[in-house]
């Protein structure tokens, strides 16, 4: 006996026409997963000399079964430096959170505030290109060029 889900059994019952042909899914541009928006971001500013460190947040579970907390409330999942150039052991940081399709929670929004309000550069974006407030493109353009 094979047992197959339902979906799986559509999937079988389908001709070989119907399979190859997928329905695209479409997204407006400013609207990626996050997972990808990410990668864009973080591979655009390693070809600029960046080094981009996840910054893991939250309560987790260690071996031993003590929970373990990281981070700070509403942290930024992550943070970008690089050296400056001709500066020895001098190094350009900013952190940043990514949000492919939403804002960011209040939490995140007071972390990015409370860092700005002590010197350091922080932001968020929810679009790598586009002509909207939170574009990555653009307000690199802005910032270090």
């Amino acid at each position: 006996m094979i047992r197959v889900t339902e979906r799986q059994f559509k999937l079988f019952k389908q001709t070989a026409g119907e399979l190859a042909e997928p329905k695209p899914i479409k997204k407006p541009r400013n609207m990626l997963a996050e997972n990808i928006l990410e990668g864009q971001i973080c591979d655009f500013l390693a070809y600029r000399g960046w080094t981009c460190q996840r910054q893991h947040v939250g309560t987790f579970t260690a071996p031993s079964g003590y929970w373990i907390k990281i981070g700070e409330k509403g942290q930024c999942d992550w943070r970008a430096e690089r050296p400056v150039s001709g500066q020895m052991g001098l190094i350009e940081q900013f952190e940043f959170e990514v949000k492919g399709s939403r804002r960011p929670e209040p939490d995140q929004l007071d972390y990015i505030e409370k860092r700005r309000l002590l010197g350091f550069l922080a932001t968020w974006f929810d679009a790598y290109d586009t002509d909207g407030p939170n574009s990555f493109a653009a307000w690199y353009r802005r910032t270090w060029e």
